[in-house]
This record gives C-alpha cells, sequence and structure tokens, in this order.
C-alpha cells in the first residue's frame, strides 16, 4: 500500500498586450516550487512503475497576429 504525500504545484504567467492588440509578450514559471511529484502510477504483476511532473521550466513567449 502506497501513500502519497500533499503537495502543491504553482504555474504562474503574467502577459502584455500592446495596444493595438496585435503583438503579445508573456513570461512563465511552470512548477515553480520545482517539487517533484508523482503524477501517475501503475500496477503490473507486482511490478509498480511512476510517472513523475516535469521539472521547474520557464521562458518567454511572443504572439503576433497579422
Amino acid at each position: 500500500h502506497d501513500e502519497v504525500d500533499s503537495y502543491v504545484h504553482v504555474d504562474l504567467g503574467v502577459g502584455y498586450s500592446h495596444d493595438g492588440g496585435n503583438v503579445r509578450i508573456e513570461g512563465f514559471v511552470n512548477n515553480l516550487t520545482d517539487e517533484a511529484h508523482g503524477t501517475q502510477a501503475t500496477v503490473d504483476g507486482g511490478t509498480q512503475e511512476f510517472a513523475f511532473n516535469p521539472p521547474r521550466t520557464y521562458g518567454l513567449r511572443m504572439r503576433v497576429s497579422f
């Protein structure tokens, strides 16, 4: 019997749209706390397999509409 400890998963994002509305810039951070937690578990014939969330990722996005 396995138990999963509680955890907090935080994703943040902020964006700015130009007055004309055709350009948008966004910054983001996914998994801000960089905490690993199981997202999926499979039990098959006595074998347990776990999938974990991705590590902290961050970046910028730019969107241009024509």
